[in-house]
């Protein structure tokens, strides 16, 4: 048997040089775009909440009513708990809106719409309302600290919501009555004033009016 002729095999080799160079090129070209591209990872980040749980009755209704008023994705039929409601919150118009401005997700996702880049919002975020009533929140995308931003940032964005809706009883009796004492307070400011002014103008003290 003859033996390879390792002269012959380097000339071959001299002669494809430029063919071969071209081939490494391509495959290193195409591996590029596969790795950075198409195979880009995705980073997922979590936040998870704990809604209150004092929502009954009545309330649940009037939830739901204010959740149709946001846009929310998805049916309002068949509201069972207060995290369902939360969960249908987070997935609304209004707070998708929020986080696209805020984060400037349309130049992230390169959508020139403000629905294609609600839609791809969506399909990157998750929530999740658990049997131990704690509601997860999952982002996904391809920068770790982005997706955690976004996924607080949900939690902000509700926070901002429930204190604009007042979700729960309480918090709707809280806002009531602090708008009453800064009434309140103001009329007595008011009312001080109007005090002096009298003391001033008569250099009379009345002990009912100070009182």
């Amino acid at each position: 048997e003859e033996g390879i002729d390792l002269v012959s095999v380097a000339i071959l080799l001299m002669r494809g040089k430029r063919t071969i160079l071209r081939f490494m090129v391509v495959t290193v070209a195409l591996t590029a775009v596969v790795v950075y591209l198409i195979m880009k990872p995705m980073y997922t980040a979590e936040a998870v909440f704990l809604p209150p749980q004092n929502t009954r009755g009545s309330s649940m209704a009037q939830l739901a009513s204010q959740l149709g008023s946001l846009g929310a994705i998805g049916a309002l039929g068949g509201i069972k708990n207060s995290g369902e409601v939360y969960v249908g919150i987070l997935g609304s118009r209004t707070i998708a809106d929020t986080l696209v401005k805020r984060f400037d997700l349309q130049k992230v996702y390169k959508t020139k719409r403000l629905s294609d880049t609600e839609k791809a919002l969506k399909r990157r975020s998750k929530f999740v309302s658990g049997k131990d009533t704690l509601i997860t929140i999952s982002v996904e995308d391809h920068d770790p600290k982005r997706a955690a931003d976004i996924a607080n940032g949900y939690l902000d964005a509700l926070h901002d919501q429930n204190g604009r809706l007042a979700l729960t009883d309480s918090a709707q009796k809280r806002l009531f009555f602090g708008q009453q004492l800064e009434r309140e307070k103001n009329a007595l400011e008011d009312a001080e004033v109007e005090l002096k002014k009298t003391q001033e103008q008569t250099g009379l003290i009345v002990p009912s009016g100070q009182t």
